[in-house]
């Protein structure tokens, strides 16, 4: 990589962690300042095969800097673990109480959101135990009303049985 290359990553990498811990920007209204914010926090701390996760993974191999070591050292300090500081404009990076709310919110969301998730798959699986168990009863039924017929039909054949029997011997009693 040229070394333009990793300046610019490593600035695009400083500013998600400016946006995230500044508290305010100077002619920013607050409801954008909040949405940078959150778009930094989502850049900085995303996982898995997330859209931002691998945002960062790319910035950082460009920065030539460890993307789960920069997540895990910002979850430090949105945690209350540690605090930011930089060699240049640490006094701009006042904002780690707000940044710290807005963690705990979105993670209240994440747990709301598993919360129910996991509330979901629950139902769907004692739905589903509910028509398997519906679905054994009605097998069983099917199964006993064969047995029924079956014994019934056995019953009438011995019944046919008997009675012809009988009805042989009432003829041979009656030749004799």
């Amino acid at each position: 990589m040229s070394d333009r290359s990793e300046f610019l990553a490593h600035a695009v990498i400083r500013q998600c962690v400016t946006d995230l811990f500044v508290r305010t920007l100077s002619g920013v209204p607050s409801e954008e300042r909040d949405i940078q914010r959150h778009l930094a926090m989502r850049f900085l701390t995303a996982t898995g095969n997330d859209d931002w996760a691998m945002a960062r993974r790319a910035w950082c191999g460009v920065a030539d800097v460890d993307p789960d070591e920069l997540r895990a050292h910002v979850i430090d300090i949105l945690e209350g673990n540690r605090d930011l500081k930089l060699e240049e404009n640490t006094y701009r990076l006042n904002g780690h109480n707000e940044a710290r709310e807005m963690w705990a919110e979105e993670k209240a969301r994440h747990i709301a959101f598993l919360d129910d998730a996991r509330r979901q798959v629950e139902e769907r699986r004692a739905a589903r135990n509910v028509e398997e168990e519906a679905d054994r009863a009605r097998r069983r039924k099917e199964t006993d009303a064969k047995r029924s017929a079956r014994m019934r039909d056995a019953w009438d054949e011995a019944t046919r049985i008997i009675d012809e029997t009988n009805h042989r011997l009432r003829y041979a009693n009656s030749i004799s």
